[in-house]
């Protein structure tokens, strides 16, 4: 009779535990959510089971801004699809799906979740100027600045990332961002632009989630050149060290017109006037009276203003 009483007891205690058990949470089986312009993954919102879970309910799922030219949802099977009606993502971008389990009496946090879908482009690479793709030069004491970017330029911003860059060595470059980071530019060192002491500092960007997940990272050289002129003067020394060019005005914001004493020239002007042609002296410009009367002839070139040393 005890035996009996006894299994009654341990039945009675197993469907007790049975009938606590239910959806604890719901989960994505693609957690990062990342996906490329091409392929043809399925992402599944899925349950898991526990105990004093919640039971009696379904899963709704919902693409929470519509995005039909990205996605499609398949409510019944609670999948994330390509659109309809292709086979394959076409278009580059970012939504957010939600999936819960409901109804949920208890309120567990755990039964709703949103997952932000990533489709990258499929090529995808990086820049740092906007233009190439590739390494870069600037030359010694320019300002210029350079942005880490997608190609293409429009992915980022639609792909809701973050931006972060670190230089190599540390002392060739600052690096500034804005705080939300969606932008992360270098600079030169100081007011005094890139220094030639470096040959080529190393610029690596990483472009992520706002959870930190790394969506795609890049690196560039950028090698810094020396300027190979004799002598250049800044347009602020023209009154007295080249006569006639004070009154000289850029020709655009990006380029300047400086003169480059020479050993060319300086040998030209130790001779006769008369036994050369002052055209065939200097680059762009090839007038000797630009540079004042009665001063050695001087060539002038153009260079970005940027470039400009003392």
């Amino acid at each position: 009779m005890s035996a009996i009483i006894l299994a009654i007891v341990i039945l009675h205690h197993f469907d007790s535990a049975d009938s606590a058990r239910g959806v604890v949470a719901v989960k994505f089986d693609h957690p990062d959510g990342i996906l490329h312009v091409g392929n043809k993954t399925e992402i599944t919102c899925t349950t898991q089971e526990g105990e004093n879970g919640a039971t009696g309910g379904q899963l709704a799922i919902r693409d929470l801004n519509s995005r039909t030219d990205l996605i499609s949802i398949e409510t019944s099977a609670h999948k994330i699809r390509p659109p309809t009606p292709g086979p394959t993502y076409t278009k580059y971008g970012s939504t957010s799906v939600e999936c819960k389990y409901e109804p949920n009496p208890s309120n567990l946090s755990n039964l709703l979740q949103t997952l932000t879908v990533r489709i990258l482009p499929n090529p995808m690479d990086g820049t740092l100027d906007g233009e190439n793709s590739g390494n870069l030069e600037v030359t010694s004491g320019s300002t210029k600045e350079f942005q880490c970017n997608l190609v293409p330029l429009d992915a980022a911003k639609s792909l809701n990332g973050k931006w972060k860059a670190t230089v190599d060595p540390a002392e060739a470059a600052t690096v500034t961002g804005l705080e939300d980071g969606s932008s992360v530019k270098t600079g030169p060192p100081n007011s005094q632009g890139y220094q030639n002491q470096w040959s080529s500092f190393t610029v690596s960007c990483t472009f992520s989630t706002p959870e930190g997940t790394p969506i795609y990272t890049f690196e560039r050289t950028v090698a810094v050149k020396r300027v190979e002129s004799s002598v250049v003067l800044k347009n602020a020394m023209f009154g007295t060290s080249c006569p006639g060019l004070s009154d000289m005005r850029r020709t655009s914001v990006e380029t300047l017109s400086v003169c480059v004493i020479n050993e060319q020239v300086l040998k030209l002007a130790s001779m006769s006037t008369s036994n050369y042609d002052p055209m065939e002296v200097g680059g762009a410009n090839r007038s000797t009276s630009v540079c004042g009367h009665g001063q050695s002839p001087l060539s002038l070139r153009q260079f970005n203003s940027n470039d400009i040393l003392l």
